[in-house]
């Protein structure tokens, strides 16, 4: 069963990649943008599982979902390791 916050993040996360696609010239002069966009998409992708298994394969997606939740602070973390530490040691 889908509930309506699910609803209203994915719909939140959507306007997020859509910004992040839409001002992707601008966000290159960030270093290491990949990794952080990459966090950005795979939270976008938690979002996506959580209402995709209300219709099928529920146990699956609701693994993936989580597994996508875990891994979206780890690559933050890393990006935010790569600017904040290594960054000033350059």
């Amino acid at each position: 069963m889908i509930e309506i916050n699910e609803v209203i993040m994915l719909l939140l996360g959507t306007g997020l990649i859509l910004g992040i696609r839409l001002n992707i010239i601008y966000l290159k002069q960030i270093p290491h943008i990949k990794i952080l966009t990459s966090s950005f998409y795979v939270l976008f992708a938690s979002f996506v599982f959580t209402i995709a298994e209300g219709f099928f394969l529920g146990d699956l997606l609701n693994l993936l979902e989580h597994l996508c939740y875990l891994l979206s602070p780890v690559l933050l973390l890393l990006w935010c390791y790569l600017v904040m530490v290594k960054g000033k040691a350059a």
